[in-house]
């Protein structure tokens, strides 16, 4: 789908260029200008975006795990969203703006789960609507956050002036008075306490307005931004090359509590904080989210409110270590719950860890997934936590039924501790897993 300026895909999709205008096709400068900030990302960070290769005898860009926005200084943006059983079954899906839309609020949902990211407290109801791109939709984000701020009240600091004026206020400097007002006697060179609100943390929303002000194409996002710069028409901006040390050297206390979300949106568009830490020549901003993480990120924070009642529940559980005499390789499985048996008081695990992956048949099984959950298992057994279940959680797709009594038995540790390996579904549709519960 494009709308003059965004083009849409979803994983998997590919980014293709026409010298011709033709819908949904960069054009070949624009098409270039990815492909450096695909591979310099490649090269240095070891992130693949999106893959490079060939189709019917063309370079073009396939989009990988990583969903979110790529916008170039041109303005048109590429919107890359994630592949959802019963929403995108196939390219011609991409034009149906119903799915579009349906597709958006479950990919805000799961961001909302993310961890130091600013999406925790938004209320999906607050949104004017699905129908923008996701670009303008983080915008409108950080703009509800603005708002709720200015209506609490901008702070203001008291700052030291010093100035030469025609009346006396505060207190007389002697040294400046002599070297400044030696003829003009009329004149006082003065120092005063002055509460501005031009403190560390307005100067850095008032900057991160001036961006967005530049990178928005939304009529209705652009008014609203030229009203808050009215706002802070006082404050100045802070300078590009300070703003990370602004950030090191400054924190909210109890009386600035309200001003964290909207810090945290500002370093988001300021920093571009998300997985993608460089930034091509024509890339004029860039948000990709890695879609294992968030997978895992929202399946331990669904079994966390659905779980927690009977069971501890520990995300990315980090006690143990492969090996007993070094501390460098920790096992970190995604999701542990961990309650004490009522029998005999010993404690009882189940071992969960999710993946980003269609699974169809049993040959799509990962063995390294298999190795890596029994692995987990055995570790926890050895250090005599009583793990009999592990799960293998992956997307819901429509062939899942043939999978779901799926299950391998091993032994752990004995011939008498029996653990058995499961696969568990997650239909992110139905926001629940699908058939068999955990």
């Amino acid at each position: 789908m494009q709308n003059n300026t965004t083009i849409t895909i979803v994983e998997y999709d590919y980014l293709q260029y026409s010298d011709a205008s033709k819908n949904n096709f960069l054009t070949k400068k624009e098409f270039d200008a990815i492909k450096e900030f695909v591979l310099k990302n490649e090269k240095y960070n070891k992130s693949q975006f999106l893959k490079l290769t060939t189709k019917d005898k063309k370079e073009v860009l396939q989009a990988q795990q990583y969903i979110g926005i790529i916008k170039l200084k041109n303005g048109r943006t590429i919107e890359i969203l994630p592949k959802i059983t019963g929403l995108f079954n196939n390219t011609e899906d991409i034009q149906n703006d119903k799915s579009i839309d349906k597709i958006k609020v479950i990919l805000l949902k799961m961001l909302k789960t993310l961890r130091d990211f600013p999406f925790k407290n938004f209320q999906l109801g607050d949104l004017q609507t699905t129908k923008m791109p996701l670009f303008e939709i983080f915008i409108e984000m950080f703009l509800t956050e603005v708002d709720k701020l200015v209506k609490k009240g901008i702070k203001s600091n008291y700052t030291v002036v010093d100035e030469n004026q025609k009346f006396l206020k505060g207190k007389l400097i002697l040294s400046k008075q002599l070297k400044h007002n030696f003829i003009h006697k009329e004149r006082f060179f003065i120092s005063y306490d002055n509460y501005l609100p031009n403190r560390i943390e307005n100067r850095i929303i008032k900057t991160c307005l001036l961006k967005l002000y530049k990178l928005s194409n939304s009529t209705q996002n652009k008014k609203i931004i030229r009203k808050f710069i009215f706002i802070f028409n006082e404050i100045e901006p802070a300078p590009y090359n300070k703003i990370k040390d602004y950030y090191k050297n400054f924190s909210l206390d109890r009386t600035l509590n309200y001003y964290k979300l909207v810090m945290l949106w500002s370093k988001v568009f300021l920093f571009e904080e998300s997985f993608t830490p460089f930034k091509g020549k024509e890339i004029a901003f860039a948000l990709l989210f890695d879609m294992n993480k968030l997978f895992e990120s929202y399946v331990g924070n669904y079994i966390y409110k659905n779980y927690s009642r009977n069971w501890d529940i520990k995300l990315q559980d980090n006690r143990y270590y492969i090996f007993e005499n070094s501390k460098k390789f920790k096992l970190k499985p995604d999701i542990v719950l961990r309650r004490k048996e009522k029998k005999n008081n010993n404690i009882e695990i189940i071992i969960a860890d999710t993946k980003w992956k269609t699974v169809f048949e049993e040959k799509d099984l990962s063995q390294q997934d298999l190795y890596q959950v029994f692995a987990y298992a055995s570790k926890y057994n050895l250090n005599n936590e009583n793990c009999k279940k592990v799960f293998l959680i992956y997307p819901y797709h429509n062939t899942s039924d043939n999978l779901i009594e799926l299950t391998y038995e091993t032994a752990i540790c004995n011939k008498n501790n029996l653990c058995k390996i499961s696969l568990l579904f997650f239909d992110l549709v139905k926001d629940e897993f699908y058939k068999t519960p955990l």
